[in-house]
């Protein structure tokens, strides 16, 4: 009799929180079972996501996939080049040249960084339902930090670390045109020519690839973009932007397209759409950071605004404990894992720039390395660790 008053009561408690936490998650839980054949992809790989070792392997077997970039700046010839000049996509790593022009326009004295500007104007560039915990927690993290002023307003540089910190599409797109669309594209142009695309506004890449927008299917609308020029996307990005902006018609279209389950496209397709973005030269990007370390960036003022956002991982324990100095700028979406970053170990000295750029990874493998960061890990171990490093240099060196 009382283990069964014991399992009423148990029962009569646990199917309401089950139900509850089913229901808050309901979108996970479909997404993960529409996705369940996607997610056994490289699954003979998983097991290399336990070790750093196992992940160099991986590396070395993948060329198609991974580029590695890192060498220490007063010895370039003994670094790292692996696929050095396979031009990848970037993802948020792309934020960079935005911080870039900030800094460039702040140092040359064309933009005061405690202008105030409207919480409410970079929200109105988040599309629903792409990345809405992203906006979310840095929101939350400005209001934690008292950065948040009436009206909803917050400083011009604070925007920028919603960027960089959060790697906030909004932000992003905000700034893209704060700073100006023109002087983005002739910066980068200037760092990186033809190496270097120049980054384009998040809102109108994912409205251009979102075949529920354009009543279609995803493999459709993927080969109907596959057929156009490289020119030809970018100006559809960018008048898709533009009109989300000042198109009241069309940014209701929008919305009502996005707003049940954002791209509402599998795993692999999304895999396929991502790379349609632009992209970057790894050995170009890796000398832009080796510009910004030496202070040679447009100018050393340019160069330290740039560091000190970009050394935001400096405020972590284990990092102080392995460097003087790091600085870096992560991405993670679906089949991609990316990284750039600049650091001064503790034990060697040693100044180094790497960019490591994995894409196209099958989902499964991407999922579990992805879940446990294994990427960032690896980046900042092989600026420390010795051993790590003349590993991946034995493997990876021709």
């Amino acid at each position: 009799m009382r283990l069964l008053k014991f399992l009423g009561f148990f029962l009569a408690f646990a199917i309401p929180l089950i139900g509850s936490i089913f229901f808050l998650n309901r979108d996970v839980f479909f997404s993960v079972y529409e996705n369940r054949e996607a997610l056994a992809d490289g699954s003979e790989w998983i097991e290399k996501t336990y070790s750093l070792s196992g992940l160099v392997e991986f590396i070395e077997e993948h060329p198609r996939h991974v580029s590695v970039v890192s060498y220490d700046i007063d010895d370039p010839e003994s670094g790292i080049y692996f696929q050095p000049n396979k031009k990848r996509v970037m993802g948020t790593l792309g934020h960079i040249f935005m911080l870039i022009e900030y800094a460039r326009q702040v140092s040359a004295g064309e933009l005061d960084p405690e202008e105030l500007v409207s919480l409410d104007a970079i929200a109105r560039y988040q599309l629903p339902n792409i990345e809405a915990n992203s906006h979310r927690e840095a929101v939350r993290s400005l209001r934690d930090r008292d950065r948040v002023m009436s009206g909803k307003r917050i400083r011009i540089s604070d925007a920028v670390s919603m960027m960089i910190r959060h790697n906030n599409l909004g932000a992003a797109d905000f700034l893209y045109y704060f700073l100006g669309p023109q002087n983005i594209t002739e910066l980068v142009a200037g760092l990186g020519g033809s190496r270097i695309d120049a980054p384009l506004p998040w809102s109108g890449l994912h409205i251009s690839v979102n075949p529920s927008f354009h009543e279609t299917t995803a493999a459709a609308r993927y080969g109907e973009l596959l057929s156009r020029t490289a020119g030809d996307r970018t100006d559809e990005v960018q008048a898709y932007a533009l009109a989300y902006q000042n198109d009241e018609a069309f940014r209701n279209r929008v919305s009502q397209s996005f707003r049940p389950s954002g791209l509402g496209i599998s795993f692999r397709d999304e895999r396929l759409m991502y790379g349609m973005f632009p992209r970057a030269d790894p050995v170009a990007l890796a000398g832009i950071l080796e510009q910004i370390m030496r202070g040679e960036l447009i100018s050393g003022q340019a160069s330290a605004i740039v560091t000190d956002y970009l050394s935001w991982p400096m405020e972590s324990g284990n990092i102080v404990r392995n460097f003087d100095f790091y600085a870096a700028l992560y991405d993670n979406r679906i089949s991609l894992l990316n990284g750039l970053d600049l650091g001064t170990s503790t034990y060697t000295k040693t100044q180094h720039v790497q960019v490591v750029l994995f894409e196209q990874l099958p989902v499964g493998f991407w999922m579990h390395m992805s879940s446990n960061f294994m990427n960032q890990d690896y980046q900042q171990r092989l600026i420390y660790d010795p051993a790590l490093y003349e590993t991946s240099k034995s493997a990876l060196t021709p």
